[in-house]
């Protein structure tokens, strides 16, 4: 079967059916390697989530208005629960962006690296879908649910939840730590990201 990296014109969600069957092959899976990937940003505004307490009371937090911001990228692989980070970046542009990739070929030289994220404006440069080993396809819009890094964050943002923080350096270690230990742990990984859908588009049982 041939692969073509040139991204579809139209891409929509029904597209996803001949997509992935092209790596039902165990073979294809080894030499492709599916990505999903996008952009988290964080900062000392306080990140509020539900807390338990006491019946009858009310839930006091803290609260901190300052904007200093960082970003995190993070791309997930749901197939085997593999995961590529770049943390601390003071925008999320098209230049970071390509230095992202580039981490992610770094790391994985040796497969054709197939990325699926959303439409950002900066995820169309030029640069990025020029780049060698990478192919990049995007989301259908306002299909933000179907990117399972979304649900990634989400475990992110609990690190650093319901707090008051010195400063952004220390944001930053909390989630570095974290995705440290999600780093390590692919089964917990997988867990989370490897979705119901993809199961059945990769033709895949769990056994």
């Amino acid at each position: 079967m041939k692969w073509s990296i040139n991204k579809p014109k139209h891409f929509k969600l029904k597209d996803y059916d001949n997509y992935y069957k092209q790596f039902t092959n165990p073979k294809i899976l080894k030499k492709y390697k599916i990505w999903f990937a996008d952009e988290m940003r964080f900062g000392l505004m306080t990140n509020e989530k539900r807390s338990w307490n006491k019946v009858g009371e009310r839930t006091r937090l803290p609260n901190q208005m300052e904007y200093a911001n960082r970003y995190l990228y993070s791309a997930v692989s749901p197939v085997d629960g593999d995961s590529v980070h770049v943390i601390g970046f003071s925008d999320a542009n098209a230049q970071t962006t390509d230095l992202f990739l580039d981490e992610i070929n770094k790391e994985f030289p040796d497969t054709l690296n197939i990325i699926i994220w959303d439409n950002a404006p900066f995820h169309k440069s030029k640069i990025l879908h020029s780049k060698e080993n990478i192919s990049i396809l995007t989301l259908p819009s306002y299909g933000q649910e179907l990117n399972p890094t979304e649900r990634f964050f989400g475990e992110m943002r609990k690190a650093t939840a319901n707090k008051i923080h010195k400063d952004i350096n220390t944001i930053e270690k909390l989630l570095n730590d974290e995705v440290l230990i999600w780093i390590n742990d692919k089964d917990r990984t997988k867990g989370l990201i490897f979705w119901d859908y993809m199961k059945k588009q990769l033709n895949i049982i769990d056994s």
